[in-house]
């Protein structure tokens, strides 16, 4: 079971909010060397380089936050969240302002983290952008899982078609 006061299960966790939860007067070297310096990464820089570039952002590594988009800087809180190496990433609507490219970008992030063994824990409103991209899905009502899909049933029409059997008479966002 998981422990919240347990720094060492903490440090296993890489979480992207809705929030962006960034120093807009800093730059994205900074955030991240801020970050690393929270999770006792000793000589970040390489990694820092490597998220930088896995999100499509080493060109403006050096730019202070509050010149890059809402796509952008919602790129940064996923590059943030790979920093330390996590083994379960928590993303709470990670697609928010990312364009058609950046959310194949961030499909893309996830499948590679995926297949290095990593789980991904995702809540989304956009059934579209996420189908195909876990091996389940669940659909919870005032917090509670009302149904479970796995297989060939989280493929995009599926899902909306499992969707609204669940929530008759809702439209899907």
């Amino acid at each position: 079971p998981f422990h919240p006061d347990d720094p060492a299960q903490r440090r296993r966790l890489g979480f992207v909010s809705h929030d962006l939860l960034l120093y807009a007067g800093l730059s994205a070297r900074e955030n991240l060397r801020f970050t690393a310096s929270l999770f006792g990464l000793r000589a970040p820089e390489s990694r820092i380089d490597a998220v930088l570039a896995a999100v499509g952002l080493d060109w403006v590594g050096d730019r202070p936050l509050r010149a890059y988009s809402r796509g952008m800087a919602q790129r940064l809180t996923t590059a943030r969240a790979l920093l330390h190496r996590p083994a379960l990433l928590l993303l709470d609507e990670p697609m928010t302002g990312l364009a058609p490219a950046g959310i194949r970008g961030l499909a893309e992030i996830l499948s590679r983290f995926r297949t290095a063994g990593g789980a991904v824990l995702m809540t989304t409103h956009d059934l579209a952008h996420v189908a195909g991209t876990g091996t389940r899905a669940a659909f919870l009502r005032r917090g509670r899982v009302e149904e479970e899909v796995t297989g060939p049933e989280l493929g995009a029409a599926a899902l909306e078609s499992r969707w609204l059997d669940v929530f008759p008479g809702r439209r899907v966002a």
